[in-house]
């Protein structure tokens, strides 16, 4: 199956990139602060991670939350927009993948299911270190069952899609 990911950042002040004034950047400021001192990361950015975690197995086949959660920590995004995920299937033994990521990450979860498949749902997610204030998800037109997941959060959108 290919996938790919469009990323969609809109600001409550307009189009463009925040500043260290922003809405944004005092939502996460006290979190960034603290992670960024010690890193030496710039407070101000937002990191966005699109990560394609074909449900959370690795080339050897064996689904691992561990190695997925280790990865998204290193990297240590804001946001982190998921792809391949699964929901309470077969596959993954009935875990609902983006909620044992975000227990893992301590990250909050949203997730939009793209398609039915082995008793659960198959589609994408969003992590958060605030939680949405609401989300919405809408089927893409096309052969290939996609779907368009939109999380509100208090000063910006974000927008994966499978």
């Amino acid at each position: 199956m290919f996938i790919s990911v469009l990323l969609l950042l809109i600001f409550s002040s307009g189009f463009g990139i925040a500043t260290s004034d922003s809405s944004v950047h005092e939502i996460l400021k006290t979190r960034k602060e603290e992670k960024d001192h010690a890193s030496g990361k710039d407070s101000g950015a937002v990191r966005i991670l699109a990560y394609n975690v074909h449900h959370c197995s690795g080339m050897d086949e064996e689904i691992n939350y561990e190695r997925i959660t280790r990865v998204i920590s290193e990297l240590d995004a804001d946001f982190v927009c998921l792809q391949e995920l699964d929901s309470v299937t077969q596959r993954s033994v009935g875990v609902n993948q983006i909620e044992e990521l975000a227990n893992i990450t301590e990250m909050h979860a949203s997730f939009g299911g793209a398609i039915n498949f082995q008793g659960g749902a198959y589609g994408v997610g969003i992590l958060s270190g605030e939680e949405a204030l609401q989300t919405a998800n809408y089927p893409l037109p096309g052969n290939e069952a996609r779907t368009f997941l939109v999380a509100e959060f208090s000063s910006f959108v974000v927008i994966p899609d499978l």
